[in-house]
């Protein structure tokens, strides 16, 4: 197809929006923006085969590329949470607890 037309290209930035901006509301709402991301990644094909009439023969390139930037987005989150000071209050605690001998 040599041109595309406005519904395609509306459909396409929509699910490349999606794909782009998700991960990043992970930071902050972790378990909602997870699951979104993790949903539109399952449906983001289908969406375009089932709305546009775009030639998807290199879709899992994109895909996995768009995969990757999710993981790694999401790996950073779970390491900034992991570093808060609740948590490390609560290893803290654990510490503490498992260093007192037993009677």
């Amino acid at each position: 197809m040599a041109h595309a037309s406005g519904a395609d290209l509306a459909v396409v930035a929509l699910v490349v929006r999606a794909r782009l901006v998700d991960p990043l509301l992970i930071g902050r709402f972790p378990l909602p923006a997870i699951l979104a991301s993790l949903v539109v990644d399952g449906i983001d094909k289908s969406v375009l085969q089932a709305f546009t009439h775009r030639d998807l023969t290199d879709y899992q390139s994109y895909d996995k590329a768009l995969d990757v930037y999710s993981l790694a987005v999401t790996y950073l989150a779970v390491r900034r949470t992991g570093a808060t000071a609740p948590a490390q209050a609560a290893v803290g605690r654990r510490d503490r607890l498992s260093a007192v001998p037993a009677v």
